[in-house]
C-alpha cells in the first residue's frame, strides 16, 4: 500500500489520505492490491488457539490462510499445515475426543505429529513442548521428548488401543510431574 499509493495500510483502512478524504477508486485498487498479494503469496498462516472466556466457557478458533476464521465453543479435534491431513486421520485412528485423558491425549497428539512429520519432512518439524491451558488460566508446558513419553511411545506403538492409559493414575502422575509453569511473554 506504502509503496503503490503512498498510503500506510491505516490511513487506507479509514479512508483518509493527505489532504482528506480517499477517492473510492483508491480504495478500490488497494482492494484489487490486497486480494493480488494475497492469492501471489497464498498467506501460509494457520493457527489454532484454545483457552477459556468468562465463566470457564471453553472456546477454539482455528484460522488457514484466506478462509474464514473458525470459532467453536464445542471441543473438537484440530490439526493445521501441510502435514493436517495425516495428523487427523492418525488422531481418527486412535478414537481422540473430549473425554480421553491428559495423558493418552498428549501421547496421540505426540504420535500424529511424528505420523505428519514423516509424510511431510519438509513442512512439519519437532515441537520443542505442548502447552496445556487449564481452566483457572494457568498455562504449563509438557516436553514431549520427556521419558513418559518416550516410554508411551515404544509400549503403544503397535497396540491398537491406548485405553490403558485413560484411567492410569501412575500416567497422570508422570504428566503433573512433567509439567512446568509456562510465562506466555
Amino acid at each position: 500500500m506504502k509503496k503503490n499509493y503512498c498510503l500506510s495500510l491505516r490511513q487506507w483502512r479509514m479512508g483518509k489520505g493527505s489532504p482528506g478524504k480517499l477517492d473510492p477508486l483508491i480504495f478500490k485498487a488497494g482492494e484489487a492490491l490486497i486480494q493480488r498479494e494475497a492469492e501471489f503469496n497464498r498467506f501460509r498462516v494457520e493457527l489454532i488457539v484454545g483457552g477459556f472466556i468468562a465463566n470457564h466457557q471453553l472456546v477454539f478458533y482455528k484460522a488457514s490462510g484466506m478462509q474464514d476464521l473458525e470459532a467453536s465453543t464445542v471441543p473438537g479435534i484440530y490439526a493445521i499445515g501441510g502435514g493436517g491431513q495425516a495428523a487427523m486421520d492418525h488422531l481418527n485412528s486412535r478414537d481422540q475426543n473430549i473425554d480421553c485423558s491428559l495423558a493418552r491425549s498428549l501421547l496421540h497428539v505426540a504420535e500424529a505429529m511424528d505420523v505428519s512429520r514423516k509424510k511431510n519432512p519438509q513442512t512439519v518439524g519437532k515441537p520443542s513442548h505442548f502447552v496445556v491451558i487449564w481452566k483457572d488460566g494457568t498455562m504449563k508446558r509438557f516436553d514431549p521428548s520427556c521419558q513418559a513419553m518416550k516410554n508411551w511411545r515404544k509400549v503403544y506403538r503397535h497396540r491398537g488401543s491406548t485405553w490403558a492409559l485413560q484411567n492410569s493414575k501412575a500416567a497422570d502422575v508422570e504428566v503433573k510431574y512433567q509439567m512446568i509453569e509456562h510465562d506466555p511473554r
